[in-house]
């Protein structure tokens, strides 16, 4: 784990896949939420192929609010929903403008290839 783990890991979780020529770790960090997980993809050699954090926006501030949810197939395809929900802010910045929300749901597709690289889907 100490030579291989993401920068931002405290801790192991698992190997997500192996195939011939590649393995894929998840680890975790610790978020405002809670813990965090991270996917990094080597070569069997040891050799870095990719990585990707699976919750960037999720998290909650005056007039912000995002959740991510992450859904990973047997075919090592990754998909990544995310929910934010946004608020103006009144005049002093101290608190919501009520009914200002707007909400936007976004879908972002990744797929692992059989050589362990990690490519956005478009």
């Amino acid at each position: 784990f100490s030579t291989y783990r993401s920068r931002q890991a405290v801790a192991p979780l698992g190997i997500l896949f192996q195939t011939e020529r590649a393995v894929g770790i998840i680890d975790y960090g610790l978020g405002d939420l809670g813990q965090v997980p991270y996917l990094t993809t080597y070569a069997l050699s040891g050799k870095k192929l990719g990585s990707i954090s699976f919750y960037e926006k999720t998290g909650s501030d005056m007039g912000y609010e995002a959740m991510e949810y992450v859904s990973i197939k047997p075919d090592l395809s990754i998909m990544i929903t995310e929910s934010i929900k946004r608020w103006d802010l009144n005049k002093r910045k101290t608190d919501i403008v009520k009914k200002s929300m707007t909400v936007t749901v976004d879908t972002v597709r990744y797929q692992i290839t059989p050589a362990g690289k990690i490519e956005k889907v478009l």
